[in-house]
């Protein structure tokens, strides 16, 4: 039986007889069964004390037990529930299922008399995940007191409660190094090494960090504090943890000015040489490629010829392009594959001042004329060009005549720099000089006729092959030859003259 602090004992099956009845007596045992004692043990001694008899005849007898059988049974510990109530303080997250009792009024049901039985109540939650309102049982719960070695304690029916576990705040420790990135107006920053480490998991418990690095503000900038704000854990136990970032380390990167590209086309003026290579534009639709969100960037465009010299269809590019607007410091302009155009630089045109002479000449049925002194310059030179004026005078007709107009015309220019340039002799100056006739001389040889003496000198002519040197081109001018001896007299062999 269970103790109850009491030597009765039940019996179980018997074969008891009654010895010594006469004949048919009817007498009856009435057996009555004790343990040695009301402890709690195994193989005690059960015997008939207290037994008695019965029956019509029981009265001609008495009942001696001396010799009665005996036998064993056990008294075992009795089954101790717990009735009441109570109440278990909320945890942090310890990775355990232990809780701790708050308030009670729990009591041991079934103790016997005045036996001195205690409980010492063992908490437990359901489970050592972190959550609001979890079972806390009284699983391994002991006994106690003088008398506790009695009982056994039963948790079938015991009460239970709710309580929290709440989750365990994680810090983080270690360093890390961001990478510096182009202005793109966020805040958002990309890890570059870590150290990172989780400070105050519990155990082998799975805990990751996940890191998102921000830096202090938007803006460009050098040396920036980046943090760890924004970063969040995970893992298969990430659930029984918060993080906090108080105290987590931080480190510095830069914002540096984003690169905008141009898109688009434009057109560029041609333009009359002028020795520099600058370019005005025409039309445009011209567009910065990158600009972040509302900002305000505005392109001033400057063009260039690829050079300074005259051409057709010249490369103009952006080259010296600026940004403007009230972000433009966020930015970088980058010219790398921008739109070009092309244009025209036309040679400039120079005009002749300053003063010549020109030298008179005989006819020579040209209007050729050659200078003889001169202050001409040219007007119109950029900087320091080299450009000479090749003079080219011409009289205004090849007439022989005096105080003809000699002009330029046919002058040309020459020099390292003459390409660039065109020459006009609009409004040139102009001199005058004369073209005298032509000295002819006579070639060629002839015979004279001799004459009688008649006093005169004059001589006639026999044969001839007399011609005119000096003729220009094909003039006509004849020879009218006369001849005259060197003197009236008398004489053989006298000189005869043209």
């Amino acid at each position: 039986k269970p103790f109850d602090n009491t030597a009765a004992a039940t019996i179980n099956v018997n074969s008891l007889t009654l010895v010594g009845k006469v004949g048919a007596d009817v007498v009856t045992l009435t057996p009555t069964l004790v343990f040695s004692d009301a402890a709690v043990g195994a193989g005690k001694t059960v015997s008939l004390t207290g037994s008695s008899i019965g029956g019509a005849d029981a009265s001609n007898y008495t009942l001696s037990l001396a010799g009665a059988p005996t036998t064993t049974a056990a008294i075992t510990t009795a089954t101790l529930t717990i009735t009441g109530t109570f109440t278990a303080n909320g945890k942090t997250y310890d990775g355990a299922t232990s809780a701790t009792i708050n308030t009670n009024s729990l009591t041991l049901s079934g103790v016997v008399g005045g036996d001195v039985v205690t409980l010492s109540p063992t908490l437990v939650f359901v489970d050592a995940l972190g959550g609001a309102g979890k079972t806390v049982s009284l699983t391994g719960s002991t006994l106690g007191g003088a008398d506790a070695a009695k009982y056994t304690l039963s948790l079938a029916g015991a009460p239970t409660t709710t309580a929290s576990i709440t989750a365990k705040t994680l810090t983080v420790g270690g360093s890390f190094t961001a990478n510096n990135k182009a202005f793109d107006n966020t805040t958002a920053a990309t890890i570059n090494a870590n150290s990172l480490t989780l400070v105050g998991k519990v155990g082998a418990d799975v805990v990751t960090l996940t890191p998102t690095l921000v830096f202090s503000d938007a803006a460009v900038g050098a040396g920036k504090t980046v943090s760890l704000a924004g970063s969040s854990i995970a893992g298969a136990a990430a659930g029984n943890y918060t993080l906090s970032l108080a105290g987590a380390p931080t480190t510095t990167a830069s914002i540096t000015t984003a690169t905008l590209t141009i898109m688009g086309t434009f057109t560029a003026n041609g333009k009359t040489y002028d020795g520099t290579n600058t370019a005005v534009i025409n039309t445009n639709s011209l567009t910065l490629s990158g600009v972040v969100g509302g900002d305000v960037v505005t392109l001033s465009p400057t063009l260039v010829f690829s050079d300074a010299v005259v051409g057709a269809g010249k490369t103009v590019s952006l080259t010296g392009s600026t940004l403007g607007g009230a972000d433009a410091a966020k930015y970088t302009l980058s010219l790398a594959g921008a739109p070009t155009t092309t244009a025209s630089i036309t040679a400039k045109t120079l005009t002749v001042g300053g003063s010549f002479t020109a030298h008179d000449k005989p006819f020579d049925n040209t209007t050729a004329a050659t200078i003889n002194v001169n202050s001409l310059t040219l007007v119109g030179k950029v900087g320091a060009d080299v450009v000479t004026l090749t003079p080219t005078l011409v009289f205004s007709d090849a007439a022989v005549g005096a105080g003809k107009t000699v002009s330029l015309t046919g002058s040309s220019i020459g020099g390292a720099d003459a390409s660039n340039y065109t020459l006009s002799l609009a409004g040139a100056p102009t001199t005058t000089a004369s073209i005298t006739t032509a000295t002819l001389t006579i070639t060629g040889t002839f015979t004279a006729s001799n004459k009688t003496y008649d006093g005169a000198t004059s001589a006639i002519i026999n044969a001839n092959s007399l011609t005119l040197s000096g003729v220009v081109g094909g003039d006509v001018v004849t020879l009218s030859p006369t001849l005259v001896f060197a003197d009236a007299l008398v004489a053989a062999g006298k000189t005869v003259s043209l």
